[in-house]
């Protein structure tokens, strides 16, 4: 259930919305920064705020239907997280060519480490104006999330999940790194 809602294309469908097909313009990512950029900011942030939703809504979910005292909830919770990345980034629906898994991500952590979500929230910020890059504020949040789960002393199952994760964010995001390099990738403002 959570691969399933995480694949829903939200990027895709608003953009259809607006007479668009977002996977043959700008990047032909499916993700809030390209529709940003090619339809517009009320549809960029409309996909950002659907994406992170579906993100946290399987944990949410996983949170009421488990009980309480189940010995391996924490388990399911992360499991859960990591299907709906997993959809997002390679969404049954679109063929498994999706989006590159940040806002998604957010949702996750807003899910099951809510104080580190405010940490991700805020160096994503302060990535995103010291570079102008969204890919950049994307990965440094990233890696800044696992940081956090480890000086939190969160539990290690929280602490393995958002490594993963980011290393899978880090490899989705591989040719905004070469954009980066050549020179090539868009910064916000222009």
């Amino acid at each position: 259930m959570a691969y399933l809602i995480g694949s829903i294309p939200f990027g895709v469908l608003i953009s259809k919305l607006h007479g668009i097909d977002i996977q043959n313009i700008g990047s032909g990512n499916m993700g809030a920064t390209n529709v940003f950029r090619n339809v517009g900011a009320i549809p960029g942030i409309t996909v950002f705020s659907l994406d992170v939703v579906k993100g946290a809504i399987p944990v949410f979910l996983a949170s009421i239907i488990l009980p309480s005292d189940l010995a391996f909830k924490h388990w399911i919770f992360i499991m859960s997280g990591a299907f709906a990345v997993l959809g997002h980034m390679y969404p049954i629906y679109l063929r498994f060519k999706g989006g590159k898994g940040g806002a998604t991500s957010l949702g996750v952590l807003i899910g099951i480490m809510p104080d580190v979500a405010i940490i991700a929230a805020f160096t994503f910020i302060a990535a995103l104006l010291l570079t102008r890059y969204v890919s950049v504020g994307t990965m440094t949040t990233a890696v800044a999330s696992t940081m956090a789960m480890w000086l939190t002393l969160k539990p290690n199952e929280y602490l393995i999940f958002t490594a993963i994760v980011t290393i899978l964010i880090i490899f989705r995001h591989s040719s905004n790194v070469k954009r980066i390099f050549a020179g090539t990738e868009p910064k916000v403002g222009r």
